[in-house]
């Protein structure tokens, strides 16, 4: 690291982690199954309607920026990867992108993944 990092390491992470940061930000899941608990900072929640196929569907999106110190007081992932999961208030969330990666931060893109049904399709009548 720099001496600039160095410094930002020491001083600006701690206070961002605890004026932005939850207090347990969530679960990143590794594709291999382990969890990983991580405080971070949740952002830009966005909501849009896409259509496909088979109709229109509400997609869910979320940043959630996160440590690179595993060991770190925040909890942290070293190397995140787009194949991973993230679990944030119970609502389990696909890492679609990696946006950013630092030597203290990583600024993930989530998208929420499809809710499974409980009815048939077209079971009720609109």
């Amino acid at each position: 690291m720099t001496w600039f990092g160095d410094i930002y390491a020491e001083q600006c992470v701690p206070t961002l982690m605890h004026f932005l940061g939850e207090s347990l930000a969530g679960i990143y899941m590794t594709p291999a199954g382990e969890s990983i608990e991580c405080r971070g900072i949740i952002t830009n929640i966005g909501k849009e309607v896409q259509e496909d196929e088979t109709g229109e569907r509400l997609r869910i999106s979320r940043e959630w920026i996160i440590s690179t110190d595993p060991d770190g007081e925040y909890g942290g992932v070293a190397d995140p990867e787009t194949a991973a999961t993230a679990i944030i208030d119970g609502v389990t969330y696909a890492v679609h992108d990696v946006e950013a990666i630092t030597e203290n931060f990583a600024r993930l893109s989530l998208v929420r993944l499809p809710i499974k049904r409980r009815s048939r399709n077209s079971l009720r009548r609109s």
